[in-house]
């Protein structure tokens, strides 16, 4: 943007950067989602130490 603003950058360029930058942020964006189910499925798919050696859970 300041190059632009001082008359030696492009608009063009501008809107590249912006769109690489949109694009970085939606790659992150599908990371953590990704991250957040492999987390969600661990969480749901793994049998306590308790249920696992005794068969029920002691209270």
């Amino acid at each position: 943007m300041a190059a632009y603003r001082a008359g030696s950058g492009t608009l063009s360029a501008i809107y590249g950067a912006r769109k690489m930058l949109l694009e970085k942020q939606l790659m992150i964006a599908d990371l953590e989602k990704e991250a957040a189910l492999v987390w969600a499925s661990l969480e749901y798919h793994v049998i306590p130490h308790a249920i696992a050696t005794n068969g029920s859970i002691e209270k």
